[in-house]
């Protein structure tokens, strides 16, 4: 066992159940490590209290609040208790969200991680934001280095909070109240002091995510956006892409015909690693040459750097998805994708004069086409900025090999944009699925009509 203390700090409020699971994970999982526990009951009104009374763990300190201070506040009560408790000086302080059950080692796993010049740890979970994210994992990956880390669970050493503490009345700034974004805030005050920040991949951590904020909003993104733009206010967006990285405002668009879209079920499959700077938006009940027209102008006047516009029955495999496309550094990049009906053609083309020729992109990077569907599409705001109204216009066109007329918007949309000397592109590296009957359609599907 280290003689290393790690003083453990969780405020709750409800969730009782959560809670239990949280506290009951930690003495089960926690070994080969010396630590205490401190609750801050943040007046809670379930049967939080009367749990937290009857455990019996020597230590485990308790204290109730007699109103919701909030995630932020909590933390730093719990802070100033633990450093009233002069008979030991812990190593590491912990802060962590209730909603999670952690692994077994998980503590002497994390504390194994650091290096001399690392400031804090972050494991990795199924839902978080960032590189913290277990897809990211990869066989012989063990520790990365992270540009921020996230505060579901987040290890720091002793004298770095005992540095930010000094800098501040409090280790967390009150501004950020019950959460989000203070994460943000800590990594930048961390990092401007010369610490790195790391990632143990080989700690896992289960997080429900966002079980308090469920109580407190139905709408849990534009409070992260909130509180985002708190921390732009303090620091200003480039101090924050300096020490964060770059964070483009990406504004999505998802039209849908009957109003049934589910878009948190597409945030699911969405992995940004851009920090509460993505906004989602449905138009419902239009046709998707007006629902992208209107979303254009909205994002231009918003001050947005990227619009995203992605049907909304297209699925994919790959959380990068996004970030892939803004890697592609191009103006206008989709991705390959296939009808969903039979025959199930490529939605990538070249012209071919008076018809448009179905092309395979296929794993070969990203290529200058003639035109593109626009299930998949994302476009810098500079360009829209410099095409003409409207920049979605349905036009006339004729497919090689498919016998009827077709009538597309994303076609003129292209035509549009040739006319203003931008080139259009399709990133081959990336498949996305069209949700169709009865399957799913990729390029397999596709591949299996062309050999039957």
């Amino acid at each position: 066992m280290t003689n290393t203390l790690v003083d453990i700090i969780i405020p709750v409020w409800n969730n009782l159940y959560y809670t239990k699971l949280c506290i009951e994970s930690i003495y089960a999982n926690t070994t080969h490590v010396q630590f205490r526990l401190f609750i801050i009951n943040n007046a809670s009104t379930d049967d939080t209290k009367e749990y937290l009374d009857s455990l019996k763990y020597n230590n485990l300190h308790i204290h109730h609040s007699i109103e919701n201070l909030g995630w932020v506040k909590g933390c730093n009560i719990g802070l100033r208790i633990a450093k009233s408790l002069s008979s030991s000086k812990p190593g590491y302080y912990c802060f962590m969200n209730n909603d999670v059950i952690v692994s077994p080692d998980w503590l002497s796993k994390m504390i194994s991680t650091f290096k001399e010049n690392t400031g804090a740890v972050g494991p990795t979970s199924n839902a978080v934001s960032g590189r913290q994210h277990i897809t990211y994992n990869k066989p012989n990956l063990l520790v990365e280095e992270a540009s921020y880390l996230i505060g579901f669970c987040l290890l720091i050493k002793a004298e770095v909070v005992d540095l930010l503490a000094s800098q501040e009345l409090n280790f967390m700034d009150a501004r950020f109240g019950i959460g989000g974004s203070d994460d943000l805030d800590i990594s930048i005050r961390i990092k401007q002091r010369g610490y790195t920040l790391l990632i143990d991949r080989s700690t896992y951590i289960h997080h429900f995510c966002s079980k308090s904020f469920e109580k407190i909003t139905s709408d849990v993104n534009s409070f992260h956006k909130e509180k985002y733009g708190l921390l732009i206010e303090k620091w200003g967006q480039e101090t924050i892409d300096t020490y964060l990285g770059y964070t483009p405002k990406i504004y999505i668009v998802i039209p849908s015909n009957n109003g049934d879209v589910n878009y948190k079920t597409m945030l699911s499959l969405l992995n940004t690693n851009i920090p509460y700077t993505v906004t989602f938006e449905c138009k419902v009940r239009m046709m998707p040459d007006l629902a992208r027209n209107i979303a254009i102008e909205e994002a231009i006047a918003h001050g947005f750097d990227y619009i995203w516009f992605v049907d909304d029955d297209m699925c994919w495999d790959d959380k990068d998805i996004l970030i892939k496309l803004v890697n592609s550094k191009v103006d206008i990049v989709g991705v390959q994708a296939h009808t969903r009906l039979n025959p199930y053609f490529i939605c990538v083309f070249k012209d071919a004069g008076e018809l448009y020729e179905s092309i395979d992109c296929y794993n070969k990077g990203v290529v200058e086409v003639d035109a593109i569907g626009a299930s998949c599409l994302l476009v810098t705001i500079d360009t829209l900025k410099n095409m003409s109204k409207p920049w979605f216009k349905f036009k006339d066109i004729r497919l090689l090999g498919i016998d009827k007329q077709k009538v597309g918007e994303d076609i003129g949309f292209c035509v549009n944009a040739k006319l203003h000397g931008y080139k259009i592109h399709c990133n081959g590296d990336i498949e996305i699925g069209h949700i169709g009957l009865p399957q799913i359609v990729t390029r397999k599907t596709w591949e299996k009509l062309q050999t039957a």
